[in-house]
């Protein structure tokens, strides 16, 4: 009996995808990363400022060039993920996503910071819409379509709650 390796990464990935406590439990656990990475950084601003040798005005930035990083992310996420999957495509971009982390922490000036940052903002966008088009890809395949309205009644009323007052529920 042979022994593939593509082989055994398909039963890997057929192996995983059919346990939903840690399918679900990676996405979000994927998506939480991708978001404090951007707000993490905030309360860091004058820190990182002080150890690159930045001016403030600069370093602040850092949150900004990473969010627009993430919108130009998006938009790359149909062609990569049409030539090579989703699966592959949140494997690669996950990975590259580590790896820029990684390098913001080791970066040694302004513009190695900002390098990363961008990387690291463009996986992160791949990343974040290919997580939100494979749980929508596998939840209808698995016709459990009634959390997807609880999901989104918690993220609008997350949305308008600085609009509401103590009494209303």
């Amino acid at each position: 009996m042979s022994f593939s390796t593509e082989s055994a990464k398909d039963d890997f990935k057929s192996a995983f995808l059919k346990s939903e406590k840690a399918f679900s439990l990676s996405l979000c656990l994927i998506m939480f990363l991708i978001y404090s990475e951007n707000f993490i950084i905030a309360p860091l601003i004058s820190e990182i400022s002080a150890s690159l040798s930045m001016s403030l005005q600069l370093s602040a930035n850092l949150v900004t060039v990473y969010t627009l990083s993430v919108g130009f992310g998006a938009l790359l996420y149909g062609p990569i993920s049409d030539s090579i999957g989703r699966y592959k495509s949140i494997c690669i971009s996950l990975a590259g996503f580590a790896v820029c982390t990684f390098f913001c922490g080791a970066a040694w000036d302004a513009t190695s910071m900002y390098i990363f940052r961008i990387l690291c903002g463009l996986f992160a966008g791949i990343l974040t819409s290919n997580t939100f088009a494979y749980v929508g890809d596998y939840y209808i395949s698995k016709n459990n379509l009634q959390s997807i309205p609880v999901a989104m009644g918690k993220v609008m009323s997350g949305m308008f709650d600085p609009y509401r007052e103590y009494r209303t529920p």
